[in-house]
């Protein structure tokens, strides 16, 4: 692993070391405060969930026994309204007004007689008319509760059928409660520090709110209070936290039904003030903590400082030597440690300064060897040729001169020599290709490769055409390259798969795409492919794995394309199975270092 990659992560700086110091100290410290303040919500939440139930509880008690002893009330009421006839009206009025005295959250007693008329009525314009939602009064149980019917106010009805014997109605008593009046006689439940209760009715209607709003609208929740909802559904006891469709703000809520009614008594709080304490008390710790913090990191800048100061100052003298500035010498002032500590700097320097004057050296020699090998290259590309060519044309002119003079083995002797001499030229001027892709290239500039592809195909036009080949390709990047060797090195490459390209018809396709910070190139065959163990052999000098006599060619081609790949500095490989076609892979990278 080298040095950056094992250092990841670490401090960078002695400064960030005392940093850390610290924050490894305090953070488990801050992680129990975390934790302690994390029960102590989860408690004080607990707390308010069980003080709402049980406002609520009381609440849907206190409801709920008001209607029954209303029912039974009713009940007598009703019984002894039955003894009198419609010509009687003042002896039903004076029942009815005794019991309006009685239940002051009434505000209009009705009897109704058995087709829904209204008899007697404490509002005498009523006396004559029929009771308007009669039917559901009829349909419905014996004593019934009606929900409200209108947003804009909380009247609602209690009803108790008179049925005889065998169940036909002879009469009912109605009595419609003003649920305002009815919260502020009967529901006497106090709540403090922003507490409520409130009272729904079977359609989740807002029947009674504690404390009251100005203009309060007798709205349905159901579908803003999500607690509401559950419980209307479930009909069971439900707690949660919803936000308020009065003020907007998240408060936590119980609403507990009342199942022989159908109606929801729940109560509730604001969050921010059932936390108000628990809040308080976290931001006064938190500042306390911050100034901790504070105070500490403080204390690691001041003790740092010095330190850091001259660690600078050597970072520097070391910046000095990384430029070439050899003959920079640090002073080893400061403490025992950073004395040596710049002692081994003076002695770094001398060593760097030493090992400088040899690579100077080295380069010197190496630029001489390298003036000589491109002299060599050239001697061996001319001078050894020259004699080829003479051999060559000597050759020529006894086989022109002699022809039908010489036996059959003469002739063939002949042959073989004028087909040697032609693969030593081939193979010199391979090798002098070989020698000159890293002494010769040009310098990388951006080069269109899909550009140079076509240049490439062009120049392979004739084996194409000879083959019957077709080569396509993708849409192809812009690369940091050598624009002649990526010309050579396409130009190889396909001219391999149009080689080896067996009984079919050649096929070649070139593609690229990005693979993180390199262009892979792919150049896909159908040709007679190449057994896995093959496949590093092929890119090795002078490496065949087939005969001139099938395959014609010198065995450098694909060595010249993998010093070209190493010059740009990717690499190339082969994906292959023997008579499966071929894919060639390269890769350039992306954006060159500067």
């Amino acid at each position: 692993m080298s040095a950056p990659s094992a250092n990841r992560g670490f401090p960078k700086t002695l400064g960030q070391a005392l940093v850390l110091l610290i924050l490894v100290v305090l953070l488990p410290l801050l992680a129990a405060e975390g934790a302690i303040y994390y029960l102590w919500f989860r408690a004080q939440k607990a707390a308010e969930m069980n003080a709402n139930l049980e406002v609520a509880h009381g609440v849907a008690a206190a409801f709920e026994n008001y209607v029954q002893g209303l029912h039974r009330h009713q009940l007598a009421l009703g019984l002894a309204l039955l003894e009198l006839d419609a010509n009687r009206e003042h002896e039903g009025l004076t029942l009815l007004s005794l019991s309006a005295a009685e239940y002051p959250a009434v505000r209009c007693w009705l009897w109704l007689d058995s087709g829904g008329q209204v008899v007697f009525s404490t509002d005498r314009s009523r006396i004559g008319s029929r009771y308007a939602d009669f039917d559901r009064v009829a349909k419905g149980p014996a004593n019934g509760l009606g929900d409200l019917s209108s947003p804009e106010s909380a009247m609602f009805p209690i009803w108790r059928r008179i049925d005889n014997e065998s169940g036909r109605l002879l009469g009912v008593v109605l009595a419609e409660v003003d649920g305002d009046k009815l919260g502020h006689l009967v529901l006497q439940i106090h709540r403090t520090h922003g507490g409520a209760f409130v009272l729904f009715d079977g359609q989740g209607r807002l029947v009674y709110r504690y404390p009251e709003v100005s203009d309060l609208r007798h709205d349905v929740w159901r579908d803003a209070d999500a607690v509401l909802k559950k419980a209307l559904e479930t009909n069971q006891v439900q707690v949660g936290v919803y936000n308020s469709p009065l003020f907007g703000d998240r408060r936590f809520a119980a609403r507990v039904p009342i199942e022989t009614l159908g109606w929801v008594a729940g109560a509730g709080r604001p969050v921010e003030q059932a936390f108000a304490l628990a809040l308080r008390s976290l931001w006064l710790v938190g500042a306390l903590n911050v100034l901790m913090v504070l105070l500490c990191l403080a204390g690691a800048g001041l003790l740092s400082r010095r330190i850091v100061g001259r660690l600078r100052a050597l970072q520097e003298h070391a910046r000095a030597l990384g430029r070439g500035e050899f003959s920079h010498r640090v002073d080893p002032a400061g403490g025992q440690e950073l004395a040596e500590l710049g002692q081994r700097f003076n002695e770094m320097a001398t060593q760097l300064q030493q090992r400088a004057a040899d690579v100077d050296k080295a380069m010197t020699e190496l630029q001489r060897s390298n003036r000589e090998l491109e002299q060599f290259a050239y001697v061996a590309s001319h001078d050894l040729q020259e004699p080829l060519r003479v051999i060559t044309g000597y050759l020529q002119l006894i086989e022109r001169r002699y022809r039908g003079k010489l036996d059959a083995d003469g002739e063939e002797f002949i042959d073989f020599v004028v087909d040697a001499v032609k693969r030593m030229q081939c193979l010199i001027a391979d090798l002098l290709e070989y020698s000159r892709v890293g002494t010769r290239g040009r310098p990388f500039v951006s080069t269109d490769a899909e550009m140079v592809l076509q240049r490439a195909v062009e120049a392979l036009s004739q084996a194409i055409a000879e083959t019957d080949a077709q080569v396509m390709h993708d849409p192809l990047p812009t690369v940091e390259a050598d624009e002649i060797q990526l010309m050579q090195l396409f130009q190889n490459l396909i001219g391999n798969a149009l080689k080896f390209h067996g009984p079919r018809r050649p096929e070649v396709h070139v593609s690229a795409r990005a693979d993180k910070d390199d262009w892979l190139f792919s150049i896909c065959d159908n040709g007679i492919g190449i057994e896995p163990q093959y496949r590093e052999q092929v890119f090795v000098i002078f490496q065949r794995l087939h005969t001139r006599e099938k395959y014609p060619g010198t065995g450098i081609g694909l060595a010249i394309c993998k010093k070209i790949v190493e010059r740009h500095g990717g690499r190339i490989w082969i994906e292959s199975a023997l008579g499966g076609g071929s894919v060639f892979c390269f890769t350039i990278p992306q954006r060159r270092a500067a």
